[in-house]
């Protein structure tokens, strides 16, 4: 494509070890040539993987997850207890959504661990007739179905079970929300970083005590109403003597309540989403990008004229390792002086974030030619790509437009297609007309076949 390496800002991609590794990856090779090219792991993939993290260290919500993936992928898997399941949903038909939707449930996603709450989501809104459907099936069937169907029976009547979906699908959804503003096409690092802390900030509220009251009260009364079991302890297990001596002798670690063993699971569960996001989304290579947008802001926010003579050294340093690292991008006396003067452009403004200067440099219009050094480090910041999600949809609309009846069609055709698909929202400002005219206009049959004329 002939894009010079040298005009590279940023590069980002997913945890592949060929495009991220630190040795022989693609981000290393492209940093060996354009040191300025920094490399940011998507946060869109991080997420995902914080996720998987996360629920893979405990073993409840690792068994639910699979115990959710077998129950699906059984009732769905044969038209037969499909159509069982759904007659379930004509006895109670009218309770609480209508037979098509409910008789539904939506498979585990394999790769994107953010949409499993769909999936939990429908099991829990027809529990009580999957568990009828396997039921029936365990009793019925006797094949090897029929077990398996017996074991999925056993682990729906237990509290357990139900807990872990209840709880895993406050996670899920919550972080469903931060995938879905991780992956638009304007995502900054910046604002992922900002979104990242505000899930984490409303994941953390989960662990107050009205919170987990609620949320216990809830789990204990819903289970009551679809005749759950009740919830009980673990048996306790003392060590084996041979392994460990010390601890076989003492009198084993004891939970005073049910309430208390089940809180500890839901917050062991929030502990490891919460280090997750902070280790997995909140890169080291995404710090030098907010220190910058800080300075920026304080420049907004505050004369940079009455800091004290550290705070203005600290503040001069900032600025200098800022434009050390976009090397001739920037000139740093220019930048500065331009820094100063930013207060009195935004001065009686809220100013939350660049955005909100870079709204305020369009109202200049071409007076913002002032501020030349600020627009360009406003630039190489938005630049700097935060997600390769916009990248991906390209991958996913190749099998959508190329199918079977295409098989045969040009490399041009097909590029032409999907340039038209991936970019839908110019597709449909084009005029139809104009483009159904200047169609036909190509050649003398087609002008005369529809009576266009040459004008």
């Amino acid at each position: 494509m002939s894009l010079p390496v040298s005009a590279c800002r940023g590069q980002c991609y997913d945890g592949a070890s060929v495009m991220s590794g630190k040795v022989a990856g693609v981000s290393q090779k492209i940093a060996s040539e354009e040191p300025r090219a920094v490399y940011v792991h998507c946060v869109a993939h991080s997420l995902n993987l914080a996720l998987q993290d996360s629920a893979r260290a405990l073993p409840v919500y690792r068994d639910m997850l699979q115990y959710v993936k077998d129950i699906v992928n059984m009732i769905r898997s044969s038209p037969k207890r499909s159509a069982l399941l759904a007659a379930k949903f004509g006895a109670t038909d009218g309770e609480h959504l209508s037979t098509a939707s409910r008789s539904s449930l939506r498979p585990l996603c394999p790769t994107r661990w953010t949409c499993r709450h769909e999936s939990i989501r429908s099991v829990i809104d027809s529990y009580s007739e999957v568990e009828q459907t396997l039921e029936e099936v365990a009793v019925n069937d006797k094949s090897d179905v029929g077990t398996k169907a017996h074991g999925l029976h056993i682990q729906m009547q237990s509290f357990a079970f139900f807990f872990s979906l209840v709880t895993g699908l406050r996670i899920f959804e919550i972080t469903e929300l931060l995938s879905k503003v991780l992956q638009a096409k304007d995502m900054t690092v910046t604002g992922a970083t900002r979104a990242a802390e505000r899930t984490k900030l409303s994941i953390q509220q989960m662990r107050e005590d009205d919170a987990w009251s609620s949320l216990w009260s809830s789990c204990l009364n819903e289970a009551k109403r679809l005749d759950i079991d009740e919830p009980v302890l673990p048996r306790l297990r003392r060590p084996n003597r041979q392994f460990d001596n010390e601890r076989a002798s003492s009198s084993p670690a004891c939970i005073l309540t049910v309430e208390e063993h089940y809180r500890v699971i839901f917050f062991q569960l929030i502990d490891n989403i919460l280090s997750s996001i902070t280790s997995r989304l909140l890169q080291d290579n995404m710090r030098f990008y907010l220190d910058s947008e800080e300075v920026i802001l304080r420049a907004a926010k505050q004369k940079t004229i009455s800091l004290t003579s550290a705070d203005r050294q600290q503040y001069e340093e900032r600025i200098q390792s800022i434009c050390e690292h976009f090397g001739n991008d920037l000139d740093i006396r220019s930048l500065t002086l331009q820094l100063d003067m930013l207060y009195d452009l935004v001065h009686g403004k809220t100013v939350d974030n660049v955005y909100d200067i870079i709204e305020s440099l369009h109202d200049l219009g071409p007076v913002r030619h002032l501020y030349g050094e600020l627009s360009k480090l406003l630039v190489l910041l938005l630049v700097t790509p935060a997600t390769s999600a916009t990248a991906e949809r390209s991958f996913s609309c190749l099998r959508r437009i190329k199918t079977y009846l295409r098989s045969t069609m040009s490399e041009q055709r097909l590029n032409n297609l999907l340039i038209l698909h991936t970019h839908q929202d110019l597709t449909d400002s084009l005029d139809i007309e104009t483009v159904a005219c200047d169609f036909v206009s190509l050649n003398d049959y087609r002008r005369d076949l529809f009576g266009v004329s040459n004008s």
